[in-house]
């Protein structure tokens, strides 16, 4: 997901995606979507912010056929890789496509559409977030599903996030060495923030020291998060004309509570 990522060099970005598929190689979420679409019919399943496919890969891996949108060619490159190395009954029926996810509409006819991985949190409006919901209703047969999991802030955001940084300050992501022993860091500096309506705003950069010593700096670049509330999409799904089945703040199927760390909606069309 590059949404807030234009990091713009092609070799940072090669790095970048490889450390994002090291750090995110959890598969609870993979396994709570396919126990909720079994039984219900779907056969062709759609996923936006698919990434380098580690939830697409399994879901063809079940048999059924996926089509995975990205704004990264880099990642959907990761995720044709991936879906390469992994092993089939028969052959996967998939389709990647690299497109800005937020601007550009989405294909129609299918059964379900994969929110996850945190991607609302890609987003810098409620407008966008919206949006996604808006879009996944266009995409959706009647009676298709939609599922959608994210962080969860109920409420205004923390103090802990209203703070502007005076100069730049290290930042957790993407951060790591890579195979060929290249050193990612990045950079960040908040320089705004909505307390109210949960809005973030900071502008990050990305360096990459080489095993030789060589360089590279991205250009700093803007990133916007509107923090992605339970309570907000659930009125979203409603408005839209969604049917919600079910609430949870976990993989395990914990209902949903105000203020849990994580939320997970469930939800059909009508």
């Amino acid at each position: 997901m590059s949404i807030n990522n234009p990091i713009g060099d092609n070799r940072l970005e090669t790095y970048s995606c490889e450390l994002y598929d090291k750090s995110d190689s959890y598969t609870n979420d993979v396994q709570f979507i396919v126990e909720l679409l079994k039984g219900k019919g779907c056969t062709r399943i759609l996923e936006p912010f698919c990434g380098s496919g580690r939830i697409l890969t399994p879901l063809l891996s079940e048999g059924y056929e996926v089509h995975g949108l990205d704004y990264s060619s880099c990642m959907l490159r990761r995720a044709q890789e991936r879906i390469y190395r992994a092993t089939f009954d028969r052959p996967p029926k998939y389709q990647l496509v690299c497109q800005n996810v937020v601007d550009e509409s989405w294909p129609i006819g299918y059964s379900a559409v994969i929110l996850a991985a945190n991607c609302f949190w890609q987003l810098g409006s409620q407008e966008e977030h919206l949006a996604m919901v808006s879009k996944s209703w266009s995409s959706l047969q009647k009676g298709g599903y939609l599922y959608i999991e994210n962080d969860n802030m109920d409420g205004e955001l923390p103090d802990s996030w209203c703070k502007i940084d005076p100069e730049p300050r290290p930042w957790k992501s993407p951060k790591g060495r890579c195979d060929d022993g290249t050193v990612i860091k990045s950079m960040i500096q908040v320089v705004d923030y909505d307390k109210k309506a949960r809005i973030w705003h900071a502008k990050k950069q990305v360096s990459a020291t080489m095993p030789d010593g060589e360089t590279l700096d991205s250009e700093w670049f803007d990133v916007y998060t509107h923090t992605s509330s339970a309570i907000d999409i659930r009125e979203m799904l409603k408005k839209s004309g969604f049917v919600i089945l079910g609430e949870f703040k976990s993989t395990d199927g914990e209902p949903y509570e105000y203020g849990c760390g994580r939320a997970i909606l469930w939800a059909r069309k009508e």
